[in-house]
């Protein structure tokens, strides 16, 4: 392979890249608008699990220097009766899954646990500044349209 289709391939791969990326942030916004009523732990948990599932790459078998995202590859390999290209990308998502969930747990510990240590300190007046917890919707009562 010569200098300039080398040079054409990494221009396609950057550009294929690039594609790949500004989808990505569509899905990231269709994800970000559904979840916005969920939970907290559901809400940001869904957007986290769909950022890796979207954004964690992996190896192409054909290409060794070449990376593709995760769950593409594991599919491709699958279907293609590749099983260890398939493992070895679904690993290395679920290891970003669980890493970032762990983190993620430890992330929203510090937080609690630095909340009830600044509520500690406050005085009565500056506790009431403090933004109160939402109220979970009761499921048991149904809604009532005045006429």
């Amino acid at each position: 392979m010569n200098k300039m289709q080398e040079m054409a391939l990494i221009n396609d791969y950057t550009i294929s890249w690039s594609i790949y990326l500004l989808g990505a942030v569509g899905i990231f916004m269709v994800v970000w608008r559904c979840s916005r009523s969920w939970p907290t732990l559901l809400r940001q948990g869904l957007r986290f699990i769909v950022g890796c599932i979207v954004l964690v790459p992996a190896q192409v078998e054909t290409a060794k220097d070449a990376l593709a995202p995760a769950f593409i590859v594991a599919i491709f390999d699958g279907a293609t009766g590749n099983s260890e290209g398939a493992a070895t990308a679904l690993s290395s998502l679920a290891l970003a899954i669980i890493l970032g969930l762990l983190f993620y747990a430890v992330w929203l510990a510090g937080k609690r646990f630095y909340r009830k240590k600044r509520v500690a300190t406050l005085s009565p007046r500056e506790v009431g500044d403090l933004p109160e917890r939402r109220e979970p919707l009761k499921t048991d009562e149904t809604p009532t349209i005045a006429a």
